[in-house]
């Protein structure tokens, strides 16, 4: 099996509240990962 591609996520949500981050992070990770790729 090979590794997928990683892409850095980078964005406005950085400067986000914690909680609100840690659920924008984990739906570009989802939508990602879906594609095939991995967020980092």
């Amino acid at each position: 099996m090979t590794k997928p591609k990683r892409i850095y996520l980078a964005g406005p949500e950085v400067f986000f509240p914690h909680e609100e981050h840690n659920t924008i992070v984990a739906e570009k990770k989802r939508l990602l990962r879906e594609a095939g790729y991995e967020g980092i």
